[in-house]
């Protein structure tokens, strides 16, 4: 999503060739399913095909704790160093019990983008 990165020749191109189509059938099925289908169009002819009903992380095929904290890390390394990140992924592990002054507390820490 970087800026920089759509505005690249390449991905232009590529999102040139992209048709995105509103399906009634798939709304309907929401939000019991985040119904999509994909099609891709080789160029010697050939078609891929994929329907999905949900991804990881909807409601109906939830992420495993582990998944969730590399996600975790992976988006918010460039902003916290691994011993903030780890209080803050042991916070949110006990988040029933932990005074929401403390969470917020963490939370301060974390170096916001200028951006």
């Amino acid at each position: 999503y970087e800026e920089e990165r759509i505005l690249r020749q390449d991905v232009q191109e590529l999102l040139q060739r992209v048709v995105s189509r509103p399906s009634q059938e798939y709304t309907d099925r929401f939000p019991g399913e985040m119904a999509t289908l994909l099609k891709v169009f080789l160029k010697d002819g050939r078609s891929l095909v994929k329907e999905k009903r949900d991804y990881e992380g909807f409601h109906t095929n939830p992420m495993s704790w582990e998944t969730v904290v590399r996600k975790f890390e992976l988006l918010s390394e460039p902003y916290t160093g691994a011993s903030l990140r780890r209080e803050i992924v042991d916070a949110v592990q006990g988040l029933e019990v932990l005074p929401v002054q403390e969470f917020a507390g963490l939370l301060a820490k974390v170096e916001v983008s200028k951006d």
